[in-house]
């Protein structure tokens, strides 16, 4: 339907839509139903001709017959009024006012003989080519035009194309994405080199940019194997030249249209492509290309379209003799298109085994004050060795829609190398962004469960130059989330405990608002002296009244029951998580001393 869809406003397709759902269930084609369709509808002439040319590629075989047959009357009636027509005029819903695209679908219908089968005789159908070249002159026709039109002679110069530029790009085909053209015509495409070369030199002329190459690039390894799965109908070059002609090459194909057999080409051949552009455009600059895959359209889905980039790629940069790899440094910019950037970098990671950021390090993250260096000779940890690559993870990251896919990526080199990961944070220019916040958050609890780089990591991260401002109550809070999830674990508070001290941070740490677990760590601090629990006791009750009360009756609750009158199972309770009577004693006078300034409530608990 490319080029009959077009001239349909939306809500003449939506209609059509509802009308055609049932073609291939419960609806019986009556050889006037488009006629009263188009009725029902109110299409215009243009409008009831395109549905019968849209319906042409239906799979019911009833549904196609009525569209053939209703065809001949509208195409007729069509034509008729435009040769009849005033030259010049521009009347709505007539040929004057369509696209290129769609009246190359028409002159594919009627051309070589084939108007007859329309109904058109032979002077109607000679007034229809003259005044489509006298609206469409050798000069200015649009391309998809000029075989139908200018047969003997269709082969537009390099010349022509950039005197003519400006009114060529005018044309609707000029204004189609590059995308788009190298999905409709299809695996063809590179067939050949002949078939690239000519296909690049009509559409682009020699003036194809870095940006058209990209666009190109991009969409063949998007559609790497889809075409040939889909049911487009996609044009070739024998929808644009009669049956038994030559090619613009000049060359005969297999099945003598001009163009390789479909049934051979199943997917891109990115060495035509490369061999083509290297003689249409020989000075293209391959590492511009990469730059410019940062437009709109890139997105990379799978392995085979990441290797298909960095074979076209690596063929493009040898063949300029300016490297021989995907140019790593245009993946460390910042991108507009940053999820076609995160997808490039994904699938990277993945598939390792075709290319690596352990390869291509810029900047590598200074391991030196480590202790216990991790295994770099892992692919898969030395690619986070790049400082490059966390950090343009972290700006990806800044996009609320991609935060949660950049964080999920985080885990790999959280779960393989943490030190690694926390340093490179660490070593990358501020801002402190919500993501690196997060990434800290994250990776704190795993320092503080016995790895071997713990104490270094924690140390520098506690008295870092820059970000020990915010790291400091990062790592207070995680200590506190580490004790909670452990449900009052006394080995981790234990190990907290003995953090604490090593950073000089109890004093920090005992000012949290998590009063459960300052109360455990207080009387733990207390048995090895570090503070009188019973001062501490009285200035947080002090400071906080009630509710630090409260939280005091709950945590004797669950550490010594059977003082608040609970059952009590000592099996519930371990030895090491009993509280020692010295302890216990001075929590009570505590509360004794201040019972009197409780409300009755809190009392009689």
């Amino acid at each position: 339907m490319y080029g009959a869809a077009s001239v349909l406003n939306a809500r003449t397709v939506l209609k059509l839509f509802i009308c055609l759902q049932t073609e291939t269930q419960s609806l019986k084609p009556t050889p006037n139903l488009l006629t009263l369709i188009s009725k029902t509808i109110s299409c215009t002439p243009i409008q009831e001709t395109a549905l019968s040319i849209a319906l042409l590629n239906s799979a019911n075989p009833d549904i196609v017959r009525v569209a053939e047959t209703h065809l001949k009357s509208c195409l007729r009636e069509l034509i008729e009024s435009y040769v009849e027509s005033d030259p010049g005029s521009n009347v709505e819903g007539s040929l004057n006012d369509v696209s290129p695209e769609f009246l190359q679908q028409i002159l594919s219908l009627i051309s070589y003989g084939k108007h007859t089968t329309y109904g058109l005789s032979d002077q109607t159908y000679e007034r229809f080519r003259h005044q489509l070249c006298r609206d469409f002159p050798r000069d200015r026709v649009p391309l998809i035009l000029a075989p139908l039109l200018y047969a003997e002679n269709s082969e537009i110069s390099a010349e022509i194309l950039k005197i003519n530029t400006h009114s060529i790009l005018q044309s609707s085909i000029m204004k189609t994405s590059w995308s788009n053209l190298v999905v409709e015509v299809g695996y063809t495409f590179t067939a050949t080199l002949d078939d690239c070369r000519n296909h690049l030199l009509k559409v682009g002329g020699r003036e194809i940019t870095p940006q058209d190459v990209a666009k190109i690039v991009s969409s063949m390894c998007l559609t790497h194997e889809t075409l040939s799965e889909s049911n487009i109908n996609l044009q070739t070059p024998s929808a644009f030249w009669p049956q038994g002609s030559s090619d613009p090459s000049g060359q005969k194909s297999k099945d003598g249209n001009g163009g390789s057999s479909a049934s051979e080409n199943t997917t891109w051949k990115p060495e035509v492509l490369v061999q083509a552009l290297k003689e249409v455009v020989p000075n293209l600059n391959w590492k511009e290309v990469c730059l410019a895959l940062d437009h709109p359209e890139f997105m990379l889905k799978d392995r085979a379209g990441l290797s298909l980039l960095l074979t076209i790629v690596k063929m493009g940069m040898q063949s300029s003799n300016i490297g021989q790899n995907f140019p790593v440094e245009c993946l460390y910019q910042r991108w507009t298109n940053v999820e076609g950037q995160l997808s490039i970098i994904s699938q990277i990671l993945k598939n390792q085994d075709l290319y690596s950021f352990a390869d291509h390090i810029y900047t590598s993250v200074s391991l030196e004050l480590l202790k216990t260096p991790p295994e770099t000779d892992n692919k898969e940890v030395a690619s986070w060795m790049s400082l490059h690559l966390v950090d343009v993870l972290l700006y990806i990251a800044d996009h609320a829609n991609l935060s949660e896919k950049v964080m999920k990526i985080f885990k790999v080199p959280g779960a393989l190398c943490p030190d690694i990961l926390f340093l490179a944070l660490l070593q990358i220019n501020p801002p402190m962004t919500t993501a690196r916040q997060e990434l800290f958050t994250n990776l704190v609890p795993i320092f503080l469960s016995n790895h071997p780089n713990a104490g270094t990591i924690l140390h520098h991260a506690w008295n870092h130059s820059t970000f020990n401002v915010t790291l400091r109550p990062i790592i207070l809070h995680a200590m506190s989330d580490w004790y909670m999830v452990g449900e009052g674990d006394q080995s981790r508070l234990s190990r907290i405990l003995d953090v604490a001290q090593d950073l000089k941070a109890l004093s920090n740490l005992l000012n949290i608002r998590t009063y459960m677990f300052i109360i455990d760590l207080a009387c733990l601090a207390s048995r090895r002296e570090y503070l009188k629990l019973e001062k501490w006791l009285a200035d947080k009750i002090r400071d906080h009244g009630e509710p630090f009360v409260k939280t005091i009756l709950k945590f004797l609750q669950r550490r010594c029951p059977q003082i608040m009158g609970g059952k009590y199972n000592e099996e519930q309770i371990p030895k090491s998580a009993q509280l020692p009577p010295e302890t216990l004693s001075t929590i009570l006078n505590c509360l004794q001393a201040c019972i009197g300034n409780c409300t009755p409530e809190v009392a009689e608990m």
